[in-house]
């Protein structure tokens, strides 16, 4: 059963069941017709008079709320209601950036290079603030990235995050998904900075790759696959040589053969990277994966919402995004295919005639059958 609210939000549906918090969508109303929507986490009823789950999740308030960029999403509020610790989050209009890179090799339409900026960029600049606040986010995956379509990208999910310093305690080759971990933690060395961008960097070849990068039929063999892999032989076709070798620096085995910080990555994609795509071209690269989904800032009352809303889910472990169907399935196909290419002859209108020649080339996506098109689903913050 749905409570009605939690202290002073009102709740209007659940969007996720993890195995420890379950998240709501709410609403904050306040004087002179102030509304404002919010993600609210609640501990689990089964968990809430445990200790220590109630003490994690108030660590991860604590931590969350010290942190302020434009790339993490913002937690302002903690509170009880009865035995169940709650934190308000900023709601997300979007996708997770695994849903929205699945979305994108369904429907065939390719990553652009711009688009592809966009969000690295957003992943390391969030990363190297969190890293000069001393702090290891130790479970960097396209599930807990957010991307909208007004371009916002944010990190999100600090459940076992852990600030330099703090004990260990068992950390173990679980704390985060497999496909995700640094050789060294599957070695059971501690999470560290070097760790995040590993996993980081994973991200961006995959994006570019239309596929996972380290894949197998469990966990075992993913992590097997990790071990094994030789960041030298990493294939990125399409993608020119100065670029795939930044890519190929970034999941290198060995943390003193990678970039020393998000910085420096971030530095060396703006000098040899392709620029940023401009907000109409990612609204329309959104637009061309996600039609006609649009939410207003300040939704009606429950009663009037459709029944078919937006989804928080957690990424499998074997699988790149996981997405339901919709009636409109081959008219959005044909369409997105099609305002797809015209995304990317736009963008390279638009880019500098000195940039084209570095620039790299379309991303191609491996060819998939002909699939249904994707509701939409959101994922905000869940815990393992």
């Amino acid at each position: 059963m749905i409570p009605d609210r939690f202290g002073k939000y009102r709740v209007l549906r659940r969007i996720a069941s993890g195995g420890m918090a379950e998240v709501y969508l709410c609403r904050l109303t306040g004087e002179e017709g102030f509304r404002k929507r919010v993600a609210l986490k609640v501990v689990h009823p089964r968990y809430a008079d445990d200790p220590r789950f109630r003490d994690l999740f108030a660590r991860e308030a604590r931590l969350a709320a010290s942190l302020s960029h434009p790339n993490l999403v913002q937690v302002f509020d903690f509170g009880r209601e009865g035995d169940a610790p709650y934190l308000a989050m900023e709601y997300i209009e979007g996708w997770n950036l695994a849903q929205a890179a699945e979305q994108a090799r369904q429907l065939r339409v390719p990553v652009s290079p711009g688009v592809w900026r966009h969000w690295v960029d957003g992943i390391g600049s969030g990363l190297a603030y969190l890293h000069e606040k001393g702090v290891v986010h130790r479970d960097v995956t396209p599930s807990n990235v957010l991307v909208a379509r007004n371009g916002a990208v944010k990190i999100t999910d600090f459940g076992i995050s852990r600030v330099a310093g703090e004990g260990r305690g068992h950390e173990g080759t679980r704390s985060g998904k497999s496909g995700y971990l640094a050789p060294e933690r599957i070695r059971g060395d501690g999470a560290t900075a070097s760790s995040d961008l590993f996993a980081a960097g994973v991200i961006s070849a995959e994006l570019l790759l239309g596929r996972r990068l380290f894949e197998g039929e469990g966990s075992e063999e993913i992590l097997d696959g990790i071990r094994r892999f030789d960041a030298e032989t990493l294939p990125l076709p399409g993608v020119p040589p100065a670029l795939a070798a930044v890519l190929r620096k970034s999941v290198a085995a060995l943390p003193a053969d990678r970039y020393p910080g998000a910085a420096e990555f971030l530095l060396e994609l703006s000098r040899i990277g392709p620029p940023p795509a401009s907000a109409p071209a990612l609204a329309d690269f959104w637009d061309a994966l996600f039609p006609a989904s649009r939410e207003e800032e300040t939704a009606p009352d429950p009663a009037a919402e459709p029944e078919s809303r937006p989804a928080m889910v957690k990424e499998p472990e074997g699988r790149y995004g996981v997405m339901g169907r919709t009636a409109r399935a081959g008219a959005a196909v044909s369409a997105a295919v099609l305002v797809g290419v015209i995304l990317l002859w736009k963008e390279v209108r638009q880019r500098p005639a000195t940039d084209a020649a570095d620039a790299p080339a379309a991303t191609v996506v491996p060819a998939a059958p002909a699939a249904p098109a994707m509701a939409p689903l959101m994922i905000a913050e869940s815990g393992d």
